[in-house]
């Protein structure tokens, strides 16, 4: 009697865990990653050629080498976020526009969440703020709210 019961429990255990690994695979798909494929837009942000920053302007991903490359320009940092909808419309705007900057300005995209250190040395505590650095990265001007290329050259300083 033992032993049927027993065997009874293994192939219970034997069967949820078959169910459970079909439903992971098949089933759930709210654990499986994104398209991040090139042709999915929302994923992949379309920036400037970071290797031209030095010979004209644009919108490019926040790295130390893309600020390097930038020097003698106007830089200026976009602190946004995935979850913020004016930060993702100004985000399209700029990544649709980006052969339309100015040649002597680059504008980094900063992720806010990720970027959380280096938004506090600026005093940066909401999205969609941007903050116009010198050479050294000091604080030259700190604004939020601009949507357009013309928006940012006009806050300039």
């Amino acid at each position: 009697m033992y032993k049927r019961i027993a065997t009874g429990i293994l192939l219970f255990v034997a069967a949820v865990l078959t169910w459970g690994v079909l439903w992971n695979t098949f089933g759930n798909n709210d654990n499986k990653p994104q398209n991040t494929t090139p042709q999915s837009r929302t994923q992949v942000p379309t920036y400037t050629d970071a290797s031209l920053i030095s010979s004209q302007g644009g919108y490019v991903p926040y790295t130390e080498d893309n600020l390097a490359l930038a020097a003698g320009k106007d830089k200026v940092i976009f602190f946004n976020a995935k979850w913020c909808p004016t930060c993702q419309v100004a985000k399209k705007n700029f990544e649709q526009n980006s052969d339309k900057f100015p040649e002597n300005l680059v504008l980094f995209d900063a992720d806010y969440d990720d970027f959380s250190e280096l938004r506090a040395g600026y005093g940066v505590n909401v999205q969609h703020t941007f903050v116009q650095i010198d050479d050294s990265g000091m604080l030259v001007n700190r604004w939020s709210g601009s949507y357009i290329v013309d928006q940012i050259t006009s806050n300039l300083l």
